[in-house]
C-alpha cells in the first residue's frame, strides 16, 4: 500500500488495545475466552468494548491519521466496535479488514510453541480461508498465504 496506508496500520497496531491495561485482558480474543475468564463485570465490559473505547480516544488525537479510528473500532470484525463476532462483517473498512486478518494471523503466531491450538502457516491459512466467506477476506488471506510462503 501507500505510505498513508502504512501509517494508518502502524497507528492501529500501536493503539488498538490501549484501554486494556492488564495482560490477562489483552490475551482475550474471542467471546468464548471472555465468557470463560474470571473477570468482574467491569472488566468484561471493558474487554467487550475496548475497540470502541480505543477508537473514541484516538479520534480525539490531533495527529492521528484519517480513518485510523475506524480501523481500531473494527479490528475484531464488528462494525460498531463491540464484542467478538462469530461472523465478521463483509463490509468493514478495507484497511480494517486487512488489519483484522493480520491480527488473527499474528494472534496465532504469538501462541507458545507448545500450545496445541497453535497452527503452522499453511494450516492457519486454510483455517482462515474456511472461517471467512466474504471475498474481501478470501483475497487478503490468499495474499498473506502466498506472501509469507515466498519468503520462506
Amino acid at each position: 500500500g501507500t505510505f498513508e496506508h502504512q501509517d494508518k496500520l502502524d497507528y492501529a497496531a500501536l493503539f488498538h488495545d490501549m484501554v486494556l491495561t492488564d495482560d490477562k485482558l489483552i490475551q482475550i480474543h474471542s467471546q468464548e475466552q471472555l465468557e470463560a475468564a474470571s473477570l468482574s463485570k467491569e472488566d468484561k465490559d471493558l474487554v467487550n468494548n475496548h475497540a470502541l473505547l480505543a477508537s473514541q480516544l484516538i479520534a480525539k488525537a490531533p495527529n492521528a491519521p484519517y480513518e485510523v479510528d475506524i480501523i481500531i473500532k473494527q479490528h475484531h470484525g464488528s462494525k460498531n466496535g463491540s464484542g467478538f463476532p462469530v461472523s465478521v462483517a463483509g463490509d468493514l473498512n478495507r484497511l480494517a479488514a486487512l488489519f483484522h486478518v493480520a491480527h488473527v494471523y499474528v494472534e496465532n503466531l504469538l501462541k507458545d510453541s507448545k500450545d496445541p491450538t497453535r497452527k503452522e502457516h499453511q494450516d492457519m491459512i486454510f483455517d482462515m480461508d474456511e472461517r471467512y466467506e466474504e471475498n474481501v477476506f478470501k483475497n487478503l488471506i490468499k495474499t498473506l498465504g502466498w506472501m509469507l510462503l515466498e519468503k520462506n
